[in-house]
């Protein structure tokens, strides 16, 4: 059940008709673009996915749900103090693009999590910037995660900033050591083949032993990728490390294939 666009008269009307007691079979619902609801509490003994997007006005989330494997939050709660209890024990997919705070926001374990989906960061001033705090709070709550999409903006070209900017941190990440041994695939998208890609590409592989898939996607406005940069990016992993380059070419997405 998906609803978009649509102006609730009672705040507490769609948990009651969500919830077990109303919908004893309902396994998904989605709530796109609506306004007037400032709460939502579920409880549901079927729900496998839940998707919230974009509620204007919304201020409380709770979800107790044993069989919810997959929730979707985006921009629900803006620029406000996000309040949110979920109950989800079997939890496995988590997209989370939305403020976020751990004293405030109550996931549970989150011990059966495989794929993660956060907000993006800024590379340069990492960890310090105000914009990076709540998805590197997130980050922090898991141990381990096999899969995990983050969307990293750095600044285009080497030397695109003063040499007093922030972004200059990143040397020092070069030599830092940090541990994720839990994490199995990479993915990067919209890649420019700039400097700051490549390196954090190169630590990436060097801090998660047990990676077994790199996926690298060119951006379509990027018109031409060097045969020398593909092979340059190719031997960033070693031979355990299944790699991919997809790039566009007359605006068709294809595989990078090596020259003969």
């Amino acid at each position: 059940m998906y609803m978009e666009k649509i102006h609730f008269r009672g705040p507490e009307i769609l948990g009651d008709v969500l919830s077990s007691a109303r919908c004893p079979s309902l396994q998904w619902i989605g709530v796109l673009r609506a306004r007037g609801l400032s709460n939502l509490t579920i409880h549901s003994k079927t729900l496998l996915g839940i998707t919230l997007h974009h509620l204007e006005g919304f201020q409380q989330l709770t979800i107790v749900s044993r069989k919810l494997k997959k929730l979707d939050i985006v921009n629900i709660f803006e620029k406000r103090q996000p309040l949110a209890n979920v109950t989800a024990p079997v939890l496995e997919v988590i997209r989370w693009f939305d403020n976020y705070d751990p004293f405030s926001v109550q996931l549970g374990e989150l011990a059966q999590v495989q794929e993660l989906r956060s907000l993006g960061i800024l590379g340069h001033g990492f960890p310090s910037l105000p914009y990076n705090r709540d998805p590197l709070r997130l980050l922090c709550r898991f141990q381990k995660i096999p899969i995990l999409y983050l969307h990293i903006t750095y600044p285009i070209g080497k030397a695109a900033c003063s040499p007093s900017c922030q972004c200059h941190q990143l040397q020092d990440l070069e030599t830092e050591e940090l541990s994720m041994n839990s994490l199995q695939e990479v993915e990067i998208s919209q890649c420019r083949g700039g400097y700051y890609e490549h390196a954090f590409l190169k630590r990436v592989i060097r801090w998660a032993p047990a990676l077994k898939k790199v996926i690298v996607t060119f951006d379509p406005s990027v018109t031409v990728v060097t045969e020398e940069l593909c092979q340059e990016l190719l031997r960033l992993p070693g031979p355990e490390i299944c790699m991919r380059i997809y790039l566009y070419r007359d605006g068709e997405k294809v595989i990078y294939a090596p020259a003969a």
